[in-house]
């Protein structure tokens, strides 16, 4: 299939890759109560499916000062997020990720009120297309890339390959932290004002199948 390339179109931008935010300001800092043995690092997700008993059930905040809650905010070495949140992510791929209940208190053990969660989305996809993107190689296995820096430029997406697809982890470059969402996504997320993310438009769409 010939590879037609869509940058220059209106439909320029059709992924975002969003992370956590560790600079954000004011919010308020958390520790858990207690942490199974087996809890996975698995920072704003995973990109498999998690066993819930492997999770963190409370958190304490940290200090009385800081009293903002964003709607996705950094946990020790995993997340958590909003019921604003989890209900755009449900809208768009319903019973497809996963949202563990994380109660939050104040530090003088009021629980602060709302629903809270640990966010973790179940899809890997390779979606990138390699010799078409600007990312940083670490080494080949089978001259396929199986590493990257974490240094990037242009990401090219294959259409095909993201098959309608919203919120996904990439499979293949792992040096990505966060997940890549749809622009449809992006911009619920931006018309409901969900705060503090890191947002960074690097989907470029290509009507290609190939991997390179």
């Amino acid at each position: 299939m010939r590879c037609e390339d869509r940058s220059s179109t209106k439909e320029k931008k059709l992924a975002y890759l969003i992370d956590l935010d560790f600079t954000a300001l004011g919010r308020a800092s958390f520790e858990f109560d207690s942490t199974p043995p087996d809890m996975p690092l698995l920072g704003f997700s995973a990109g498999l499916r998690i066993d819930p008993d492997d999770m963190p059930k409370s958190a304490h905040q940290k200090t009385r000062k800081q009293k903002r809650i964003d709607d996705i905010f950094t946990m020790p070495a995993l997340n958590a997020v909003s019921t604003r949140f989890k209900e755009i992510v449900e809208a768009f791929e319903p019973n497809t990720h996963q949202f563990f209940p994380l109660q939050l208190f104040r530090k003088d053990g009021t629980e602060i009120e709302g629903e809270f969660f640990i966010f973790n989305c179940t899809v890997s996809v390779d979606t990138v297309l390699i010799t078409r993107s600007e990312i940083d190689w670490v080494g080949l296995t089978k001259g396929r890339p199986t590493n990257s820096r974490g240094r990037y430029g242009k990401i090219v997406h294959s259409l095909p390959a993201m098959a309608g697809r919203q919120i996904w982890r990439p499979k293949l470059v792992t040096g990505f932290k966060g997940v890549f969402v749809s622009d449809a996504l992006h911009a619920e997320l931006k018309k409901q004002k969900l705060n503090h993310y890191r947002l960074t438009p690097v989907g470029f769409l290509f009507e290609c199948n190939s991997r390179y």
